[in-house]
């Protein structure tokens, strides 16, 4: 049986695994220039995310590995 996708809400303890993704070219490759995000920039990128207060994110669970992260825009 699969186990369920859960989501967790994105905090800073993500940078780790937000890193990995920001890295890989082939992620990178459909977000902006195209380009892995080097470190500065992905610090500056989380803490933009983490302020605005009309975006939720999430990392996206299946058992113990995380899969992808996901986002929500609020209503107005």
């Amino acid at each position: 049986m699969t186990e369920p996708l859960r989501l967790t809400p994105f905090s800073t303890a993500d940078h780790d695994f937000l890193a990995k993704l920001a890295s890989d070219p082939r992620v990178t490759a459909f977000i902006g220039d195209g380009r892995p995000w080097t470190g500065p920039y992905l610090s500056r990128r989380m803490e933009q995310a983490l302020q605005d207060p009309g975006v939720q994110w999430f990392i996206a669970w299946q058992g113990k590995d995380s899969g992808g992260i996901l986002h929500r825009h609020a209503q107005a």
